[in-house]
């Protein structure tokens, strides 16, 4: 049996529209963040480092002289749509990761390069 392919992108960006009109930023970086900190308590079990478990989200990290940046970012569809808001809550989500995961959520920090995730890390603790 096959499975069509499936768009989320349009679904984010209506859910990012609610967002903004209700004026719900705050809170999504909340959700955003626990749900990092749910995400890295799992990698964390798993015996995974700051890196292996941003690989896995879809991130690809590299080390770029004292930071650990993402050449890519998992939700750049919706970041072109409401660049504030998702880059807003990846970092809220970066933070709550590395919370999860035993790591000072400080390390992230908001830092847009042209073709990158906006998000980078200290490379602090980082294998």
């Amino acid at each position: 049996m096959s499975v069509p392919p499936r768009d989320y992108s349009v679904l984010g960006v209506v859910l990012a529209g609610v967002v903004e009109a209700l004026g719900a930023g705050e809170q999504a970086e909340k959700a955003a963040r626990k749900a990092g900190e749910r995400l890295g308590r799992a990698h964390r079990e798993r015996g995974q480092d700051v890196a292996g478990a941003l690989r896995e989200r879809g991130y690809e990290p590299y080390a770029r002289g004292d930071r650990l940046r993402m050449r890519n970012c998992p939700f750049h569809v919706l970041s072109l749509e409401e660049p504030v808001l998702v880059c807003s809550m990846n970092l809220a989500l970066c933070q709550g990761l590395l919370e999860g995961l035993g790591e000072d959520p400080a390390r992230a920090a908001l830092e847009a390069r042209p073709g990158e995730c906006c998000v980078s890390l200290s490379k602090t603790n980082v294998d």
